[in-house]
């Protein structure tokens, strides 16, 4: 299965910091971490993830995790472990229930690539197109659905340095949108065939802009909203249900600095994803889409300016978020609307500096799960 949206945008957004880890280094045993200190807390009810730690949940390396349903033997994500340069990659199956199977991934990767997921096969699998930064090599694997971690490689040429996402469209196939900035005609790659074939089309946003994907429609299919600071135009790209289709429209939203976050922030969840414009400063307001390239800016949001947001869907539906401030007992916002909830995490340890957030659906009640991961000999939380 595809990454959620929140989940992928997540994953896009760490996209640049991933790139940065080193080759995966030799196995340590990983510090034993302390228990979890019960909080006692007034005022809103705490927030309560299930917690799992332990030398099942050590990583012990420093490597670039991929997320996706690789395996193929359920409906729940796996975890590719890629060592960028020459270190051998590690394969965690999930079993559906917060633990996994540990193996050697059987395709070594051998190259400093930007990974993306998404089904570029048309069969409603998680592919994975390792991009090559310049004039490096670049390889679509295809995922063969043997329940193996097993993938057919093909050599595509991109040529260029880009940071892409990836637009996920339902149950149809993925697009790749090749950005750079300071680009005024952005190429976006659709994948009707099977063997890594592509076609190109292009967007034509403002110089300054950058993309923010999301479902902002009705249909389900992923858009891009080109954001630019200050004067900068900005514009709204639907998706169309043909091939590389868009329709663009002009928006706008005052400021200078924003850092927009996508998902379903809207009351309950009604399957349309909004934006919450974080702030450095001052309240952040949040737009809340109509499904047809208009919003409501319903709320301001008092968005901890020191937190980095992790959204992920739990049950209900709608886009909850964890508030991540490292070595702080931290928030959630259980839901942005109508009252704009936030609680106090309980139960689970205190997330020091240098963890990753990594969100995908790990067990098989096909909720978003957030694993804690840090590089190099360190304790690893599961939080379910």
């Amino acid at each position: 299965m595809s990454l959620p949206a929140p989940a992928r945008g997540l994953a896009l957004a760490l996209a640049t910091l991933a790139t940065t880890l080193v080759p995966a280094a030799a196995a340590h045993a990983a510090p034993a971490p302390p228990a979890p200190e019960p909080r006692v807390t007034q005022g809103p009810e705490p927030y309560y993830f299930d917690e799992q730690y332990g030398a099942a949940y050590d990583v012990n390396g420093s490597y670039t995790p991929v997320v996706g349903d690789f395996a193929g033997t359920s409906a729940t994500d796996d975890i590719l472990w890629y060592a960028p340069g020459t270190g051998a990659e590690q394969a965690w199956t999930s079993f559906g229930d917060g633990q996994f199977t540990k193996q050697v991934a059987p395709q070594p990767v051998n190259g400093s690539f930007t990974p993306l997921v998404g089904d570029f096969g048309g069969d409603q699998r998680d592919d994975i197109f390792w991009y090559g930064p310049g004039a490096a090599a670049d390889r679509l694997w295809i995922n063969t659905g043997n329940g193996t971690f097993a993938f057919t490689s093909y050599v595509v040429s991109v040529n260029g340095t880009f940071t892409p996402s990836v637009l996920e469209n339902g149950t149809a196939r993925s697009d790749i949108v090749w950005w750079t900035p300071g680009a005024t005609v952005v190429p976006v790659w659709s994948f009707p065939g099977a063997n890594g074939t592509h076609v190109a089309h292009n967007l034509t946003p403002a110089k300054g802009t950058r993309p923010v994907v999301g479902h902002f429609s009705t249909d389900h299919l992923d858009d891009v909203f080109w954001y630019g600071p200050g004067a900068v135009k900005d514009s709204l790209s639907v998706h169309d249900a043909a091939i590389g289709s868009f329709t663009t429209t002009p928006q706008g939203i005052s400021g200078s600095s924003y850092k927009p976050v996508a998902g379903d922030w809207g009351a309950q969840g009604d399957g349309i994803e909004d934006i919450l414009w974080l702030t450095p400063s001052g309240a952040s307001p949040l737009w809340v889409s109509k499904g047809n390239g208009t919003w409501t800016t319903t709320k301001f949001l008092d968005v901890p300016h020191d937190a980095t947001v992790v959204p992920f869907v739990p049950g209900g539906g709608w886009t909850t978020a964890y508030l991540y401030r490292p070595g702080t007992t931290s928030d959630v916002f259980y839901d942005a609307l109508p009252t704009a909830e936030t609680r106090p995490v309980a139960g689970t340890h205190v997330i020091s500096s240098g963890y990753r957030p990594i969100v995908g659906r790990f067990s098989a009640d096909h909720l978003d799960n957030v694993f804690w991961y840090k590089p190099g000999p360190a304790p690893e939380y599961l939080w379910r």
